[in-house]
């Protein structure tokens, strides 16, 4: 189920859902009931990866290591005595 399923069903385009779901004023009230109404039945939600990658707004973290050597396997050899 996606913003297309939605704007079929809702007989709106694909930017009018998108609006809707971005809670942008420039759409009306009726609208914006009939599009909601048709996304409850529908049981639709939001992808919240799919709308950070959109809006390039994702909050992830990145963790780098130091220790590159461990997860490589280099530096397994036995130390010389």
């Amino acid at each position: 189920m996606n913003i297309y399923d939605v704007s079929e069903h809702a007989g709106v385009s694909i930017a009018t859902v998108s609006r809707v779901l971005n809670g942008n004023p420039n759409v009306s009230e009726k609208t914006r009931e009939k599009v909601l109404k048709v996304m409850d039945e529908l049981g639709y939600t939001p992808n919240v990866f799919a709308r950070g990658l959109g809006l390039n707004t994702m909050k992830t973290i990145r963790s780098v290591s130091g220790r590159r050597h461990l997860l490589s396997g280099a530096g397994t050899a036995r130390p010389r005595l």
